[in-house]
């Protein structure tokens, strides 16, 4: 069954949401069915609001058991054009649009599967020109302007395709050929029934645009989804999702492009869109979510970019086309809050750019963030709840075209507790992040809330904080040419160090080359020192090879103590204004000749006096074994007095009284503790409380010597 048109109008068939007309459809015949209906070649009008979605020859299909409405575009002929929607500003170019008359849903679709054509949603003010010379081919002159030249010649907009096939000297059907590919891009109206044909306004624009005459847009969206729905149409709020979209180009003139997270765009009124994901302007770079694109202002909102990245050129390098080369800035600005104008809303094309230098325009209406806590930075030691750069409002222009020394930001530098926070503009730095160098005022600035001084240059970057200068701490001083400051500790390597002695306290200690560490929170300051030199105490020839560590009235050490022709190690000593003590640790004493060592023991309790020039020595083991090289022999004694100047041991062993013990049992060797070391002394022993040694003589007296053993028979 069929039903036709009365009285030279089509036959109209109409569609309901709820109370209300949705779909209107024209048609000279349709045919009916048990599942439905169908049209061929009808006029399409979806109502959106004021606005409407169209399409002049659409094949129309409803199966009613399904409460399914399906347009589908044509493809050959007139039908081939795309749906014009003008409530978005958009033709689209879609296979087929879908609607289930009981769902608030319209879509946008393909019928089949692994399409190869994407789907194609663009401005209505879009001049595409390589799409524009395409359509040209292998002809000596594009349609277009063989078309202008025609209704120029004759002063007409319309005409019929046999008057024009006359002027092309072609057959009627050859000319209807060209035409319809001229209707199918929006230049021309042909009614085939007739053959009368109509200039559409586009022709004109599209002339002038391709001459640089008129301004346009680049804005076209291009949908390549997994399945089937290029998009969907909420009859709710006429929001129009589009899916697998990739890159879109705003602006060809100012470099700007989106990439959209997840190919997802939300595309409203007048070709505004909301997204997420990624805006490439000149340089620049923005990410972040809830982007609100505005197409009669040519700006984009900028909700609040999670960051914002930067590109600089590399002086003297160049990439394959001679252009300079870019990088990165290490560093990004975050939190970011503003507009980005993309152009003058009058020159969408750029084809006044010379008036408009200024663009693209960046603006940032709050503060923003650098942060510095990314691992290659001190392995993130700079959190950013607690240390970042507050980047003040700022407006940048010309960010397709801006020399690297413009790059300056102006805000402070929220330190942490380090030091005072910094107001000191963020530059681009020789490591090519934002940072900055400052010097400290000559009066110094405390280092975290007073527990040390810093004078000296600062300076931020991928180094962290750092900078040349004098870190003082109570009456300790460290001059390197770089500290570095963070959070938990400052440190330096290659640092002058000094340390003022203070009367019953701490002794002097000084160094040329140091590495330190400054720990705010214990209030402590280690030192230690380097292959190039030892810690050198008390003003003295006394170095230390080990390290130091400075707590309030207290100087600890660890290591080994350097004397003329002595050493003496602890894993901790107590050191005082003019000694040290150890609870436990190992002396050596050498000869005249260095390499020759002439007294040597462990586990001794140690206390060193430089002003009564001695050391005073116990054993931790009661008696303990001594070792004299110089003169072939060993002795068990637990204490002993080192006398400096004199080079002179004398030694003593508490334990023993060699009065109370017979002549038999002082012949017994385990009754002894000299003991005899030369092959040839036949394993000579004694017992004797107490000696001297001179070391330089290597001359040993041992007193209360009872009896001496030497021989068995």
């Amino acid at each position: 069954m069929s039903g036709m048109g009365s009285d030279g109008l089509p036959a109209e068939i109409t569609f309901n949401q709820a109370d209300s007309v949705l779909v209107v459809c024209r048609s000279q015949e349709v045919l009916f069915s048990e599942d439905g209906l169908d049209a061929v070649h009808a006029a399409l009008v979806m109502r959106l609001g004021e606005d409407s979605l169209t399409h002049e020859d659409i094949s129309i299909r409803y199966l009613d058991k399904k409460r399914l409405f399906r347009a589908t575009r044509q493809v050959e002929g007139v039908g081939m054009q795309p749906f014009v929607d003008s409530y978005h500003g958009i033709e689209v170019e879609a296979e087929a649009v879908e609607w289930r008359l009981d769902g608030p849903v319209v879509e946008f679709r393909r019928l089949a599967r692994g399409g190869a054509e994407p789907g194609a949603f663009r401005s209505l003010d879009c001049f595409e020109k390589d799409v524009y010379d395409q359509m040209m081919g292998i002809d000596p002159i594009h349609p277009l302007a063989e078309l202008s030249r025609y209704t120029n010649r004759r002063g007409v907009d319309a005409f019929y395709a046999a008057e024009y096939a006359d002027f092309l000297g072609l057959q009627t059907e050859q000319a209807e050929m060209i035409l319809v590919g001229l209707t199918n891009v929006g230049y021309v109206d042909l009614d085939l029934a007739t053959g009368f044909c109509q200039v559409k306004p586009r022709a004109v624009k599209h002339m002038l645009c391709q001459k640089g005459a008129r301004d346009h847009d680049v804005l076209a969206f291009y949908s390549r989804p997994r399945g089937t729905v290029y998009a969907t149409l909420s009859l709710n709020n006429l929001r129009m999702s589009l899916k697998g979209i990739g890159q879109i180009a705003v602006s060809e003139a100012q470099d700007v492009q989106i990439v959209p997270d997840g190919g997802e765009i939300a595309l409203g009124e007048d070709r505004d869109f909301a997204f997420s994901g990624l805006v490439k302007a000149g340089k620049f770079q923005l990410k972040g979510s809830d982007f609100e694109f505005d197409y009669a202002s040519f700006k984009i909102e900028v909700r609040q970019a999670e960051s914002l990245r930067i590109m600089v050129e590399q002086p003297g390098k160049y990439d394959t086309y001679g252009r300079p080369a870019l990088r990165p800035v290490a560093s990004s600005i975050e939190e970011l809050t503003g507009t980005l104008e993309i152009d003058n809303p009058r020159n969408k094309s750029g084809w006044r750019s010379a008036s408009h230098p200024q663009y693209p325009i960046l603006t940032s209406r709050e503060v923003s963030h650098v942060y510095y806590d990314a691992p290659r930075i001190r392995g993130g030691a700079y959190h950013r709840d607690r240390f970042n750069y507050a980047v003040d409002p700022f407006v940048i222009d010309s960010l397709d075209n801006f020399a690297n020394e413009d790059l300056l930001f102006t805000g402070e530098l929220l330190a942490g507790g380090i030091v005072p926070d910094v107001v000191e503009p963020l530059r681009l730095m020789d490591d090519y992040s934002l940072g900055f160098t400052t010097t400290v005022a000559s009066g110094g600035t405390a280092l975290y809330g007073g527990v040390g001084e810093l004078t000296g240059d600062l300076s931020l970057d991928l180094g962290g904080l750092h900078g040349p200068g004098r870190v003082t701490f109570l009456t300790s001083t460290m001059d390197s040419e770089d500290h570095v400051l963070l959070p938990d500790s400052t440190f330096g390597a290659s640092a002058r160090y000094d340390n003022t002695s203070r009367a019953g306290l701490t002794p002097a200690v000084s160094a040329e080359d140091a590495a330190y560490g400054l720990h705010p929170f214990d209030q402590r300051l280690d030192v230690r020192s380097t292959a190039a030199d030892s810690l050198r105490f008390f003003g003295e020839p006394v170095d230390l090879e080990g390290g130091l560590s400075l707590k309030g009235d207290r100087m600890t050490a660890r290591g080994t103590f350097h004397f003329d022709r002595a050493e003496l190690s602890s894993r901790h000593f107590e050191v005082e204004h003019r000694g040290m003590r150890a609870s436990e640790s190992a002396f050596q004493l050498h000869g005249v000749d260095q390499n020759e060592l002439a007294f040597e023991t462990d586990r001794v309790s140690s206390a060193m006096d430089f002003d009564a020039r001695r050391g005073d020595f116990t054993s931790l083991e009661g008696a303990t074994l001594i070792e004299l090289p110089a003169i072939r022999y060993t002795c068990l004694m637990d204490a002993f007095t080192w006398f400096m100047d004199e080079a002179r041991l004398e030694l003593r062993n508490t334990t023993v009284d060699p009065a109370s013990k017979t002549f038999q049992e002082l012949r017994r060797y385990d009754q002894s503790n000299f003991f005899s070391q030369a092959v040839e002394q036949d394993s000579l022993h004694f017992l004797s409380p107490a000696a001297q040694y001179a070391v330089d003589e290597a001359h040993l007296i041992c007193q209360e010597v009872v009896a001496l053993p030497i021989a068995d028979a």
